[in-house]
């Protein structure tokens, strides 16, 4: 709960930020940024859990003991997913 209360703190912290530069209008702005939220917060999630499907426990069991997890032979954006 708190991992995602920190996300979503920082993308209203980020949409407060683009509405007080910009003084756009909200469809120029905010709604672009609000629909690229599922995308950087939801979807990572969801590749994760897809990724480790069976060994999904040991996965959770390591976030909540603060362990690091290392996949090897891994792209960018997995890696990325997993450090969340």
């Amino acid at each position: 709960e708190l991992t995602f209360r920190l996300e979503l703190d920082k993308y209203v912290e980020g949409l407060k930020i683009n509405l007080d530069s910009e003084q756009s209008s909200l469809e120029s702005c905010a709604k672009p940024y609000l629909r690229s939220w599922f995308e950087d917060s939801v979807c990572p999630i969801q590749r994760v859990v897809q990724l480790f499907q069976e060994k999904l426990a040991f996965l959770l069991h390591a976030a909540l003991s603060y362990s690091s997890v290392e996949v090897k032979d891994s792209d960018e954006r997995t890696k990325k997913d997993i450090d969340r």
